[in-house]
Order: structure tokens, then sequence, then C-alpha cells
């Protein structure tokens, strides 16, 4: 019996995915599907918006769906209405496919095996396996009950970027919030005060949320950003600040020592955003300053807080993500947000930059941007 870590089986049949015919994905895909669709009792099936796709997710067991959703259910649907993205979900100690050593080793690579086309990805360190084939895809866990907090924190997100690179748009490692017109991203590296930036707005009644970690960015014409999860985590020193919120918290596992994890949704539906037109990206960073200012960024300085984080964070087509990221740098115009220590400010500052924004139709656009 194979399980979903990489095995110790000899080197042997020439068979890299990399390297199949689609012929081959085909049969691996319908090996794991087989797996899927002989699963004693009725699958849980709920529905999703996500980014403007419809988005079916049937689930081995009622366990798992309520495990992986809490994240996603502010985008919650009754019904589809048309064809949607569809995505299987269940939980096996062993590996759903027999896959050879060389297999394996391209497998686990996410540089290798991940982009927009059909794919196979697995990640051992969490137990769990990926397949996708146009607008299906498989996903196994090992062990629902060995996923880490930040996996259901951000749930799906290999299988999402897929899609989305597919159709053009891209997640993004950045948190977003808006007025009733128009969002900003929040880019910037661990600790550069995204994630505290973000949840301070919840306090300002004309601001709402979209997201902490991750984001959906569009460009059919002007830039869109989608909310995709209601999680957001808060480091620990910074929690006496959001007491008054009561937000229900994600458990952590005994091995997990980051950022305790927090969900929106239900409570705070009334504060969440679902998509806005993106008007400017802001880089915050914490200063020793009292007032909290804006002043003139850069497309290179947007470049650098974006790109690593995301290539780490999202995974993908890097090369995909890189031109995204480049055409959305030289698009909207940049700031930095120098944090002042007087936290009632942070919102109210935004706030005033975002009616600015929509006052204001002729923004100062940065002159570098990275080459594609």
């Amino acid at each position: 019996m194979q399980s979903l870590d990489p095995p110790l089986a000899p080197k042997g049949t020439d068979s890299m995915i990399m390297e199949s015919s689609d012929s081959r994905l085909q049969d691996l895909f319908n090996e794991a599907a087989g797996k899927f669709e002989g699963l004693d009792g009725d699958a849980d099936v709920r529905h999703f918006e996500i980014g403007g796709r419809l988005i079916r997710i049937r689930f081995g067991d009622g366990q798992i769906g309520d495990l992986l959703t809490p994240a996603i259910n502010h985008l919650a649907v009754d019904e589809l209405t048309g064809k949607p993205l569809t995505i299987d979900v269940w939980q096996s100690r062993e590996a759903p496919i027999r896959l050879t050593q060389d297999d394996w080793r391209h497998a686990v690579s996410p540089l290798e095996a991940l982009g927009p086309q059909d794919f196979l990805y697995c990640q051992p360190d969490i137990g769990m396996l990926v397949l996708r084939r146009g607008d299906r895809a498989l996903l196994c866990y090992r062990d629902i009950n060995e996923v880490p907090p930040w996996e259901l924190a951000i749930p799906f997100r290999v299988i999402l970027n897929s899609w989305f690179q597919r159709d053009g748009a891209q997640i993004i490692h950045g948190a977003a919030i808006s007025n009733q017109q128009d969002a900003i991203v929040l880019a910037g590296v661990g600790g550069s005060g995204k994630s505290s930036t973000a949840l301070s707005c919840l306090t300002h009644p004309g601001l709402f949320f979209l997201a902490d970690d991750l984001c959906l960015l569009s460009s059919p014409g002007a830039p869109m950003v989608h909310s995709l999860y209601n999680s957001v985590k808060i480091r620990r020193e910074n929690l006496s600040r959001f007491d008054k919120f009561d937000l229900p918290e994600l458990d952590h596992l005994p091995f997990d020592h980051g950022k305790p994890t927090y969900f929106l949704h239900p409570r705070l539906r009334h504060k969440l955003a679902v998509k806005k037109p993106l008007r400017a990206i802001l880089l915050p960073r914490i200063t020793n300053q009292t007032e909290t200012r804006i002043r003139l960024g850069s497309a290179q300085d947007a470049w650098r807080a974006l790109v690593p984080s995301t290539f780490a964070v999202v995974l993908g087509d890097r090369s995909v993500t890189a031109k995204h990221i480049a055409k959305l740098t030289q698009s909207l115009p940049v700031f930095w947000l120098e944090l002042g220590t007087g936290h009632d400010q942070i919102s109210q500052c935004i706030a005033e930059f975002l009616a600015n924004l929509d006052a204001s139709t002729d923004l100062p656009v940065p002159p570098f941007a990275p080459h594609e």
C-alpha cells in the first residue's frame, strides 16, 4: 500500500509527469477519480462563487467540509445556475494513485508541477495530493485531522490559482480593504503591519474587509480585487487590540507556532466585501512616529513587496505570476503607508486616502516598472 509520502522505491521507469503524455495524466486522474467515486455514502456537496466563478465542492464526508469551508463560507451560494468548476475532496491513508519514485520527485516540486495547465502535485508535509484536469480537480488528504491551521485558513489555493491563472487572473499575497466604491491592496513582508492594518479598518464605519493574507486580482479591463478567505491572523502581542470583536479562533495543532487564526464570518459578515475596483497599492511599514502618513512609492517598491512572498505562499507558475504582478505594478499608483504609533489614526488615514481616490481621476503613476 502506497502512502501519501514519497516512496522509497528503487529508481525505475522513466515516467516523469513533466515528460508524460496527456493520456498518462488522464489515466492517473481517472484512477484517482475512481477512488473518490467509490467512497461509501453520499458526498457532502457545497456551492460557492469565488472570483466570479461558480465552484462546486464535493466532500467525501461532512467532517472534511466542516474543517475546510469556514474560510470561504462568506462566498457560499445556495445553488448553481451555470457550469461550475468542481473540486472533489476526501481523505485516505492510501495514495489514490500509484507512482514511481521519479513521478513523486516531480510531483513534490511546485516549480515543476504547478501552473495554469493540468497538473499533479503532492505536498507530503501536510499529506496532500492534488490532480487537476480541465474544470475538475481532485484533492486527497492523508488525514484531515493532521492538516495544519495555516492550510485550513487558506484552503484550495493551489487549485484556485491554477484555474485563475488559466483565465488571466492571479492570487497574490496581500491584504485588501475598501470603502463603498474602491479598494486598495496592502503588500509587504511578514511583520510589516498588513494584518493589523486590515483589521484596524473593521472599526471604521466606512471601511470594509476583503483579505488579510491572500486575494485575487483580475483585470478584464480595470483591475478588480476579489475576496477569497475571511480568515485573519493576528500576532499574539496585538491580540488585546481586537478583543472587542470576540472572534472565533481556529484551534492550533501542537506543531503550529504561527499567529492565532480567526474567521470574520459569520459574526462580522456586514464588514466583508466580495469584490471592488482596485485603485492603488499601499506598502505598510511600522515607524516610531506618532502620526500615520502616506507618501508616494514606486512600482519597484511594490514589485519587491509582492513577488517574493507571492512566490512562497501562493505557489504556481512563477513566470505567469511575475508577468501578472508586473502588469499590476505598471497600471496602479503605489504609496508607502508609514504606520504611526497612534493605532486609532490608521483607519481614518486610510478612509481619507480612499475618499481622495474616489474624487480624483489623475493619480500619479510611478515611473518605474520591472520588465516582463
